[in-house]
């Protein structure tokens, strides 16, 4: 479920909100990693999967591996200099 703006539930701080704002990223972080395990596995079979290689290096963003993440995107970049 997605916080709209306005529905500030504990003001922040440590309210109320912030413990189901963790409790939804527990399962939102398992997923991200399930989805890099994916494109992991997906670049080992085929290592010129272009969109396995992007999709990696946003769920190691969305993980915060940011140094991971720009290396992925980085190799990409660079077989695709125009």
């Amino acid at each position: 479920m997605r916080r709209e703006e306005g529905d500030d539930e504990g003001g922040g701080g440590g309210g109320g909100g912030d413990s189901a704002d963790f409790a939804l990223a527990i399962p939102a972080a398992a997923s991200t990693r399930a989805a890099l395990g994916d494109c992991l596995a997906a670049l080992v079979a085929d290592p010129a999967f272009d969109r396995a290689r992007l999709r990696a290096g946003a769920c190691l963003m969305r993980l915060g591996a940011f140094d991971a993440a720009e290396r992925a995107l980085e190799a990409f970049r660079e077989t695709h200099d125009e």
